[in-house]
C-alpha cells in the first residue's frame, strides 16, 4: 500500500455495554438528585406556609388574650425555623448545582432553578437577620417604636416574596421533571 491511500488509523471502539451502564448510571444519579431537591422544596415550602398558619394561630387561637405569651412562642418559632430554612437552603443550592451540572446542553430550566434558589436562599438569611433584630428589639421593650414597626412589616414582605419565590420554584421544578426530553 502506497503511503496516500494508507488508512487513518480508527480509534478503538468502545464496548456497547459500557455506554449503556454510564447512561444507567446517569439517569439514576439525575432521578436521585431530582428526587432529593424536590423533597428539600418540599420541606421548606411545607415549613413556610406551617409557620403563616401555626404563628397566626398563636395570637388568635392559642393565646388570644395573652399578646405578650403569643410573641414569645412566635419569636420562638421563628427562630428555629430561620435555622431550619437556612440548613434546607444551603441543601437546595448544593442539590440545584449537582443536577444543573448534569445535564449536557444544560437546561434552561435547571439554570433558572437554581438562580431562583440562590434568591430564594438570600431572601431566607435576610428574613433571619430581620427577625434576630425584631427579637432584640422586643426584649429591649421597644415592640411600640416606629422602627420596630417597620423592621416587622419588613420581615413580613421579606418573608411574604420568600413564599412567593419558593412557590415559583415549584413550578420551575416540577416543568423541569414533566416536560419531555429533547433528542
Amino acid at each position: 500500500m502506497s503511503p496516500i491511500t494508507q488508512a487513518a488509523p480508527q480509534p478503538p471502539a468502545r464496548a456497547p455495554a459500557a455506554d449503556a451502564d454510564a447512561v444507567t448510571v446517569a439517569r439514576l444519579t439525575d432521578r436521585l438528585t431530582s428526587a432529593a431537591l424536590g423533597l428539600v422544596w418540599a420541606l421548606w415550602t411545607g415549613g413556610v406556609i406551617a409557620l403563616f398558619l401555626f404563628v397566626t394561630a398563636m395570637f388568635y387561637a392559642a393565646f388570644p388574650d395573652d399578646r405578650p405569651n403569643a410573641a414569645r412562642a412566635a419569636q420562638a418559632a421563628f427562630l428555629r425555623f430561620g435555622r431550619y430554612q437556612l440548613a434546607l437552603a444551603a441543601i437546595a443550592v448544593l442539590l440545584s448545582i449537582a443536577w444543573m451540572s448534569q445535564r449536557r446542553p444544560r437546561s434552561r430550566a435547571r439554570t433558572a432553578l437554581l438562580v431562583l434558589t440562590l434568591l430564594t436562599t438570600a431572601l431566607a438569611a435576610a428574613t433571619y437577620l430581620i427577625t434576630l433584630k425584631v427579637i432584640d428589639l422586643s426584649h429591649q421593650g421597644q415592640t411600640n417604636t416606629t422602627f420596630f414597626k417597620q423592621l416587622h412589616g419588613w420581615s413580613m414582605t421579606v418573608f411574604m416574596a420568600e413564599a412567593l419565590l419558593l412557590l415559583v420554584c415549584g413550578a420551575v421544578l416540577h416543568w423541569e421533571l414533566t416536560r419531555r426530553p429533547s433528542r
